[in-house]
């Protein structure tokens, strides 16, 4: 044993703030940018949600503009109202980081996969977030627990992630009403 004063020091150095968090902190901390992440997803489907439930009630003005809607009518109908009930279940199950999102999440992103380039894209995004080591370990069972004993942990966006939120609502706003108004026509 090498007792020589120039000799690294043996001792465990921590910090300060470490010492007194408990391990279920130190575990939501490290993994706080994914469970962001992650919810990122839901809201993601939640949007698309809402695009196929206006697209359900431009089928319905198209149809009720007739007297008696036509049979693509119907399908595209009882087609979308699924994929938007299925949307919404994957948006809030994803909000809520339940584990149950990983098989559906994983189907329905392999599948976006083939939207080539911005489906492609985000949907290797999600994959990435839904199987990389710190999304697996969110998406546990276990993980409700340690976000259960932790209300208090909660993220600090950064400037830069609340202009660019910001800046998506407006674009959306821009849209929508742009759409508005070449219907209103």
């Amino acid at each position: 044993m090498d007792n020589s004063r120039y000799s690294p020091p043996k001792a465990r150095v921590a910090d300060e703030n470490e010492l007194n968090r408990s391990d279920a902190e130190i575990t939501r901390r490290e993994h706080l940018r994914t469970e962001i992440q992650l919810k990122s997803v839901g809201n993601l489907y939640l949007f698309g949600a809402t695009m196929m439930i206006l697209a359900l009630g431009a089928i319905v003005y198209f149809a009720a503009t007739r007297n008696t809607p036509r049979g693509d009518e119907i399908a595209f109908f009882i087609f979308y109202s699924v994929l938007a009930a299925i949307s919404v279940a994957m948006g809030l199950g994803f909000r809520r980081l339940r584990p149950w999102v990983k098989i559906p999440g994983t189907i329905l992103s392999v599948i976006g996969l083939l939207g080539f380039p911005l489906g492609t894209l985000i949907n290797s995004w999600i994959l990435y977030q839904i199987h990389g080591e710190k999304g697996r370990v969110v998406l546990a069972p276990t993980y409700q627990a340690i976000i259960d004993a932790t209300p208090h942990v909660k993220y600090e966006r950064k400037l830069g992630e609340k202009i660019a939120a910001w800046g998506l609502v407006v674009l959306v706003a821009v849209g929508a009403a742009a759409i508005l108004a070449a219907i209103s026509r």
